[in-house]
């Protein structure tokens, strides 16, 4: 919708795992739109796509905010 080409910045899936404990449950919400996200990143093959699959195949999310990144 904006145009902007999103990166992964210190989100993959090593800080999902590391910072599970800080992770929420996703809500049905979250799973739709999850999902719509996933076909997004499958159609124009982007790097987080993996990421997603992992986040749902998980039902987590996570703030970035609530990480330290150093």
């Amino acid at each position: 919708r904006t145009g902007i080409p999103f990166k992964l910045y210190h989100m993959g899936i090593a800080e999902l795992e590391q910072n599970q404990m800080y992770s929420k449950k996703l809500t049905d919400n979250d799973k739709k739109r999850l999902d719509t996200l996933i076909q997004f990143a499958e159609e124009n093959k982007r790097e987080y796509t993996a990421v997603l699959y992992y986040m749902k195949a998980h039902g987590i999310k996570l703030e970035q905010e609530c990480i330290g990144i150093l």
